[in-house]
C-alpha cells in the first residue's frame, strides 16, 4: 500500500449527541417525562418549541409530533448546538476505551456577538461615554478626489458610504489616537476650530463610529481571550458606565453559576436571559450562546482511524487536485501581465483599484469539464444496471484526477471530518469499523473545523493549536512563505460567534479590530501582488515573503468586505474546503450509488424525490419499490438528518408531507440509513452514542525543495514610474476593432509622422483589455505636452472620421521599471520600443499595402532573428531559445515544412526581403544593438535589478505583439518557426 502524503497529530476533536442512538427511533417517552436534559436543550436550541410541547397549557397532539421528529433528528447531530451534542479531546493508542461519564454535555455559556455589539452601539451613542473612549481611523480609508470611502472597491458598491472631506474630518481622522480619549482630541480642535460646540463634536465622532469611519477601544476581537473582558475592562475605567458594568458583572456570575451545573433546567436558561434583556432591552438576535464540553471518563482510540483517515485525505487530494479559483482569477492574471508585466509588485490597493470591475463583478464562467462527463456516464451505468455501491479504484482516480493536466495540491496540513461506524470498541480494535465523510469533508488546513471549540476546553487544548500552527510554519518558513489570519468584522454581527478562536499564526492582518492580536502586524499598505511560478501571490514588502491567508474558523471570508475577499482568494485558496465526491452535473439523478473506498465510505447512496401529489401509501411504495428505496432511510440536508422507517404508517404520513412542501422545481433528499444504529459505539450513562472525529493531519516531511522562483519582487523607487500628460510621455489610447489596428498602424502612423516633428520619439503596444485597443505614447521632446496632446486629439478625431477607431481617451503612462531593468534602464527600454515600432509599422504596411510576396509571420520570424543577433545572441544561442524542446517538437511540423524554402532564403540572403522593409530592418538591428551595449555595461556596474535574458524576452514579446496581434499561440508560433529555420541552415546549410 502506497505511504500517505500525511500523519495525523496525536489527537483530535470527537462530538457526540446528547442522546443515545436508540432515542431516534424512539417517539412514545417523549409524550410525557422527557429525558434528563432535553428539556435544557429544548430550551436553548428553541424557547417557542419548549413552550409548545413542555407546558401544560400549549401542550397538543400537533406540539409533541413537533418535539418528537426534532428530538429523533438532534439524535443523529453530531454538530455542537447548544447542549443537543458536546465536543472534547482524544488521544490515539492502541485501543480504544472511549467513554462518556455523563449524558449532558457541560454547558459553557459566553456572552453572543449580538449583545456585545449592542452594548458597544449604545455606548458610543452616549455622550457621557463617548468623550471618555479612545478612537482611531480605521486604516482602509482612501480617499478619492474630495471624498472619503472604506476602501477603493466600495466606490462601485450599490449603497456604498462615503463622506466629503472638510478640514474638520481631516483634523479629526489625523489626531485620533488609540491612547487618547476623544476629550482630549476636542481640546486639540479647540485654537483650529473655536466655534465647535463639544456636542456637535461628539456627534460627529458619533457619525463616524456608526459608518465605521472610526474604530472605538470597545471593538472586539473574537480570539482567545473572551471579548466580554475586554469590553468589561474598558468600560470600567468610565464612571458614567459603572451601572452598565454592574449589569454585565452580575450576568457574568450567572453564567459561571450555570456552568457548574451538572443537570441544567430551562429556569436557569430563562433567568440568564432575563438578565441579558436588562443589558441589551432592544436586543433581537440571542443574548447568550451555549456550547457543550463532552464528559469523558476515557478519551483512547484506536490510531488505525488515524491512518485510515490520513489515506483518505490524500485520496481526496487526489481527486479533487486543484483548489476552485475565483471565476475572474484567469481574466485577472492576463490583466495583470498586461497592465504591470511579468515582474512588478504591485500594492494590493492599486490593483483593486485598477481592476475593481473585473473583480468584483458577477459573471458566471462556469463549464462542462471532461470529469463531469466521466462522472455523467459513471452514474447513468449505475442507474441503469442497478449498481448500489461504486469503488474508487485506480482507473476512476485517473479520470477524476486528470494527471495530463493537473497534479495533486497537498496542504501543508488539514482536517478530515469522519464518522465512526462499529458494533463496538473491541471492533474498532480488530480493524472492523467503517468511516463514513463528513457532509462538510474537511478543509485544507487543520484545526479550522474545531478552531471554535478549542477555545473553550482551556489552556492545555489551547496549546493545541499552537502545535499545529509551528508545524505548518516551520514547513513553509524554508520556502519563503509565511501564513496570517485576517482579523475582520462580518457583514452579519452573529457569524462573529463563528469567529471566536485561540490565537495560532505568528502574523495577522488588522482589518477594523481596536484590539492588536498576539504575533506581528501585516499592514495592507505592506502587501503587493506579483507572480510567483505563473501564480498571482501576496507579497510582504518588509521580507519579500508570500503571505498565505489562513483563518482558524470556519467562516468564510466571503463574510467580510471587499478587500477581504480579495486578499483571501489571492493568498486563502490554499486552506479552503478539502473537497468530498461531488458528482457534479449527475448530482439531481434521481438515485445514485455509494461510493467507496476500502474501508471509507465517501458518499452514501441517496435518491431524490420530486414533488407530487400522494393520495396513499400505496403510491408511495410503488414509487419507492421502482427507485430501490430501502426501509430505512434518512431525510438528509447537510449535518441534519431525519430517520424515517418506511413500515411505520407515521414516518410515511412524514414522508408524504415532506414531498408535498416542496416548492416547484425543488426535490427531496435521501440518503441511505449509514450510520444506523448498531454504528453507536460509544459508551454512556444511557446508552450508545455516535462519534464524529475531527482528525488535524500534518503533510508528511520531506527535504525542503524551493521552487524556481524570484526570490523577492521587483520593486523599484516610484518617482518617474506614472508619467501624466504634464510628464515626457503623452499617451492616448485608440479604442478600435481587432481587423482595424493594422490599419491604423499602416496608414495612420504616416499621418502621426507629418503632425510631430522629425525628433519626436513613438512607439505603439496592442491591448484587449477591457476592451481592444492600442497604446500610442509620443515623447514631446522640445515642444509643450499640450501642444503635442492637441496634435494627437486632432490625429485621433481623423481617425474616428474615417472610420478606424471607435473612441481615444489620455491616460497615464506606467513605466514598466522592473521588467526591463530598473529606472536607469527604462530610457534605453523606450529607446528600442520606438526603434522596434518603425520597423514594425514597416512590416504592417508591407503585410496590408505592399506586395503580398511575403506574409506577416514570415517577415516577424525574420525580423525577430535580427533583433534577436542585435541583443547578443549568435545563431547557434537561437536554435535553443525561446520555447522547451519537447514542446518545440510537437508543434508546427506541417506548417514549418510550408514556410522551409522561404524562411531559409530570407535568413540567408538579406536581398530577398522586401525593400523597404529591408531598410527599416537595418536601421533597427543597428540602433538596438548601439542600446543593447549600454544595457550591458549597466549589468556590470549592477545597475541592472533584471536578467538581461529576461529583458530580451520581453522585447522579443512586444515586438510579436506590434508585427502580428496579441496572443501566445502567435508568439510561440513565430519563435518556434525561428528556431526550426536556424535549426535547418545550422544542420543542412547547402539544401
Amino acid at each position: 500500500m502506497t505511504e500517505s502524503m500525511f500523519v495525523p497529530y496525536r489527537w483530535a476533536v470527537v462530538r457526540c449527541p446528547m442522546l443515545p442512538a436508540a432515542r431516534a427511533y424512539a417517539d412514545a417517552c417523549l409524550t410525557s417525562e422527557p429525558p434528563p436534559g432535553v428539556l435544557a436543550a429544548v430550551e436553548i436550541a428553541s424557547p417557542t418549541l419548549s413552550r409548545e410541547a413542555y407546558r401544560p397549557s400549549t401542550r397538543t397532539a400537533r406540539a409533541i409530533r413537533k418535539i418528537q421528529r426534532y428530538v429523533r433528528r438532534m439524535a443523529l447531530r453530531t454538530t455542537p448546538f447548544g447542549l443537543f451534542a458536546g465536543v472534547g479531546v482524544i488521544e490515539w493508542s492502541e485501543s480504544t476505551d472511549l467513554k462518556l461519564a455523563n449524558e449532558t454535555p457541560f454547558p459553557r455559556p459566553v456572552l453572543s456577538a449580538e449583545l456585545l455589539d449592542h452594548v458597544r452601539r449604545h455606548c458610543e451613542c452616549r455622550p457621557e461615554i463617548l468623550r471618555e473612549l479612545c478612537v482611531k481611523p480605521n486604516p482602509l480609508i482612501r480617499t478619492v478626489g474630495d471624498r472619503l470611502w472604506l476602501e477603493a472597491s466600495s466606490i462601485y458598491e450599490p449603497g456604498s458610504f462615503s463622506i466629503k472631506r472638510i478640514p474638520l474630518i481631516d483634523f479629526i481622522l489625523k489626531t485620533a489616537s488609540s491612547t487618547s480619549p476623544v476629550k482630549v482630541t476636542y481640546a486639540g480642535l479647540a485654537k483650529t476650530f473655536p466655534n465647535l460646540t463639544e456636542t456637535r463634536f461628539l456627534a460627529v465622532i458619533s457619525t463616524l463610529l456608526e459608518k465605521s469611519f472610526l474604530i472605538s477601544s470597545l471593538y472586539p476581537v473574537y480570539a482567545s481571550k473572551r471579548a466580554d473582558e475586554g469590553l468589561i475592562n474598558e468600560l470600567s475605567r468610565i464612571p458614567a458606565a459603572n451601572s452598565l458594568v454592574a449589569s454585565i458583572r452580575k450576568l457574568r456570575r450567572a453564567m459561571c453559576a450555570f456552568e457548574r451545573e451538572t443537570k441544567p433546567s430551562p429556569k436557569d436558561i430563562e433567568h440568564l436571559r432575563n438578565l441579558a434583556r436588562e443589558i441589551a432591552p432592544g436586543l433581537s438576535g440571542d443574548a447568550i450562546k451555549i456550547d457543550g464540553m463532552l464528559a469523558i471518563s476515557s478519551r483512547r482510540i484506536s490510531r488505525e482511524i488515524a491512518g485510515e483517515a490520513a489515506r483518505l485525505a490524500d485520496l481526496l487530494c487526489r481527486i479533487n487536485p486543484t483548489p476552485v479559483r475565483p471565476y475572474w482569477y484567469d481574466q485577472l492574471v492576463s490583466a495583470f501581465i498586461d497592465r504591470y508585466g511579468i515582474c512588478r509588485d504591485v500594492p494590493v490597493n492599486t490593483v483593486i483599484r485598477d481592476h475593481t470591475q473585473l473583480i468584483f463583478s458577477n459573471a458566471d464562467n462556469s463549464r462542462v469539464t471532461k470529469r463531469d462527463i466521466a462522472l455523467m456516464k459513471l452514474a447513468a451505468e449505475s442507474l441503469a444496471r442497478s449498481k448500489h455501491i461504486v469503488h474508487i479504484d485506480d482507473a476512476l482516480i485517473d479520470i477524476l484526477s486528470d494527471p495530463a493536466s493537473c497534479t495533486p495540491n497537498y496542504p501543508t496540513s488539514c482536517d478530515i471530518a469522519v464518522t465512526v461506524c462499529a458494533s463496538d470498541q473491541a471492533a474498532i480494535d480488530r480493524g472492523q469499523f467503517r468511516l463514513l465523510l463528513s457532509p462538510l469533508a474537511g478543509t485544507r488546513q487543520a484545526c479550522r473545523m474545531s478552531g471554535r471549540f478549542l477555545s473553550m476546553l482551556g489552556d492545555i487544548d489551547h496549546q493545541k493549536m499552537r502545535e499545529v500552527c509551528l508545524s505548518d510554519e516551520q514547513y513553509l518558513q524554508p520556502r519563503g512563505r509565511l501564513r496570517a489570519e485576517i482579523f475582520y468584522s462580518p457583514k452579519r454581527v452573529k457569524m462573529q460567534n463563528v469567529m471566536e478562536h485561540p490565537f495560532g499564526w505568528s502574523h495577522h492582518i488588522l482589518l477594523g479590530a481596536a484590539e492588536r492580536p498576539e504575533g506581528s502586524e501585516i499592514r495592507v499598505d505592506d502587501l503587493y501582488v506579483g507572480l510567483r511560478n505563473d501564480e498571482l501571490a501576496l507579497i510582504w514588502a518588509q521580507t519579500g515573503e508570500i503571505v498565505e491567508i489562513s483563518a482558524l474558523h470556519m467562516l468564510s471570508y466571503s463574510e467580510g468586505s471587499s478587500l477581504v475577499k480579495f486578499l483571501s482568494e489571492i493568498g486563502g485558496w490554499q486552506s479552503g474546503p478539502l473537497g468530498g465526491f461531488d458528482w457534479g452535473l449527475a448530482e439531481m439523478f434521481p438515485r445514485l450509488p455509494r461510493v467507496v473506498s476500502g474501508r471509507t465510505i465517501i458518499r452514501p447512496a441517496q435518491w431524490r424525490l420530486e414533488k407530487w401529489n400522494v393520495a396513499d401509501a400505496t403510491e408511495l411504495f410503488a414509487l419507492m419499490k421502482a427507485l430501490e428505496v430501502p426501509s430505512d432511510i434518512y431525510v438528509a440536508s447537510r449535518d441534519r438528518r431525519l430517520l424515517l422507517n418506511l413500515t411505520n404508517p407515521e414516518h410515511i404520513s412524514e414522508l408524504i408531507t415532506e414531498t408535498r412542501r416542496l416548492a416547484p422545481g425543488e426535490t427531496l433528499l435521501l440518503h441511505e440509513c449509514i450510520p444506523d444504529i448498531g454504528d453507536a459505539w460509544v459508551k454512556g450513562p444511557g446508552g450508545f452514542h455516535f462519534a464524529e472525529l475531527t482528525i488535524p493531519l500534518r503533510r508528511r516531511p520531506s527535504p525542503t525543495k524551493t521552487a524556481p522562483t524570484r526570490k523577492s519582487g521587483l520593486r523599484c523607487e516610484e518617482s518617474g514610474r506614472t508619467q501624466s500628460l504634464a510628464a515626457d510621455w503623452v499617451y492616448i489610447a485608440l479604442y478600435t476593432d481587432w481587423h482595424l489596428q493594422d490599419w491604423i498602424i499602416a496608414q495612420g502612423m504616416e499621418i502621426l509622422n507629418r503632425l510631430v516633428p522629425r525628433t519626436s520619439q513613438y512607439f505603439y503596444i496592442r491591448y484587449s483589455n477591457p476592451r481592444p485597443h492600442l497604446r500610442v505614447r509620443v515623447l514631446r521632446g522640445a515642444r509643450s505636452s499640450d501642444d503635442i496632446a492637441s496634435t494627437m486629439a486632432n490625429w485621433a478625431d481623423q481617425l474616428i472620421e474615417n472610420g478606424l477607431c471607435n473612441d481615444h481617451c489620455f491616460l497615464r503612462y506606467e513605466r514598466e521599471f522592473e521588467r526591463f531593468g530598473g529606472v536607469k534602464a527604462m530610457q534605453l527600454a523606450e529607446a528600442i520600443f520606438c526603434a522596434d515600432t518603425r520597423l514594425c509599422v514597416e512590416i504592417v504596411a508591407s503585410r496590408n499595402c505592399g506586395p503580398l510576396s511575403v506574409d506577416g509571420i514570415d517577415l516577424c520570424v525574420i525580423s525577430l532573428d535580427r533583433l534577436l543577433q542585435a541583443m547578443g545572441l549568435n545563431e547557434s544561442d537561437i536554435c535553443v531559445w525561446g520555447l522547451d524542446p519537447i514542446e518545440e517538437r510537437q508543434r508546427l511540423g506541417t506548417e514549418f515544412r510550408k514556410r522551409k524554402i522561404i524562411l531559409r532564403d530570407m535568413l540567408s540572403r538579406a536581398d530577398s526581403v522586401p525593400a523597404n522593409v529591408r531598410k527599416a530592418l537595418d536601421d533597427a538591428t543597428n540602433a538596438v544593438k548601439t542600446i543593447w551595449r549600454d544595457y550591458v555595461l549597466l549589468q556590470q556596474e549592477g545597475g541592472l535589478i533584471a536578467e538581461l535574458s529576461a529583458i530580451r524576452r520581453s522585447f522579443a514579446h512586444l515586438h510579436v505583439n506590434r508585427s502580428l496581434g496579441i496572443g501566445k499561440e502567435t508568439e510561440d508560433t513565430v519563435i518556434s518557426l525561428l528556431r526550426k529555420a536556424r535549426k535547418s541552415l545550422l544542420m543542412h546549410p547547402q539544401e
